[in-house]
């Protein structure tokens, strides 16, 4: 699949289900952007329609955090996000399902 259309497609769940964020997801981990050497790791955190939230950790404590547009993501972490919202909009469905009854 091509970045445009995995980003249509995050775009497209994001509008229906609403930005949202790894916790609100309930992730294990956050999709990981970059890795500097052992203990500076940058995550994607947050999850809107033009982008992430990138939290920047040193030594596992956040010292930034930055607005990343989803076309500056390198595909792989664009298709983590991907499943990772498939599976929230999934989850979001069976809940509003089940308020209905």
């Amino acid at each position: 699949m091509q970045k445009r259309t995995i980003i249509k497609k995050i775009r497209t769940i994001i509008e229906k289900v609403g930005q949202t964020n790894s916790c609100e997801m309930e992730l294990d981990c956050s999709p990981i952007i970059s890795c500097i050497g052992e203990n500076v790791v940058q995550l994607a955190e947050g999850f809107f329609v033009n982008g992430v939230k990138a939290i920047l950790y040193a030594n596992g404590e956040e010292v930034d955090d930055i607005h990343i547009n989803y076309e500056d993501l390198r595909k792989d972490v664009l298709e983590e996000i991907l499943f990772n919202l498939e599976n929230y909009e999934v989850e979001q469905d069976k809940f509003m399902e089940s308020c209905k009854n």
